[in-house]
């Protein structure tokens, strides 16, 4: 009867400590849909947005643009991603982008105007006031 009882006990301990993984997962689903519900909207923010927004490494490969970028240099979405930004830039300009890296890499942000060349050709001013930007475990990075 003794090792019946004790399996008894044990078992109502086992409920109980199932019950509290049970609502230490049920949490962190809640958490993770509340941050993907947020990134959701950060993104339908960024990609509406009227104004150009891009991020770019720190050597100025570009990792994002929003359409409004796309949609006033007219160059489409593809020919963003994974592109430097000195490709979009006119040549006499481009030195003053390497200063720009070395700014931002040593302070937290950097502003400024920069030419960009539109796809057909036109010279644009575009005023720009990046951050650097830092998370753990991943590479830094420049958002604008």
């Amino acid at each position: 009867m003794e090792s019946g009882e004790k399996s008894v006990t044990q078992l109502r301990q086992e409920i109980v400590t199932l019950h509290a993984r049970i609502a230490t997962l049920e949490a962190e689903r809640a958490a993770r849909e509340q941050t993907s519900d947020m990134d959701s909207l950060y993104r339908a923010l960024v990609d509406r947005c009227s104004v150009l927004m891009c991020a770019h490494d720190f050597e100025g490969n570009i990792l994002y643009v929003n359409p409004t970028v796309t949609q006033m240099l007219g160059y489409p979405p593809n020919a963003w991603i994974g592109r430097n930004i000195r490709n979009f830039l006119p040549p006499i300009f481009q030195p003053l982008f390497d200063a720009y890296l070395q700014r931002i890499q040593q302070n937290p942000e950097d502003e400024g105007f920069m030419r960009v060349v539109t796809k057909s050709g036109e010279t644009r001013i575009w005023r720009y006031h990046n951050v650097r930007y830092e998370e753990e475990g991943r590479p830094r990075y420049v958002i604008g």
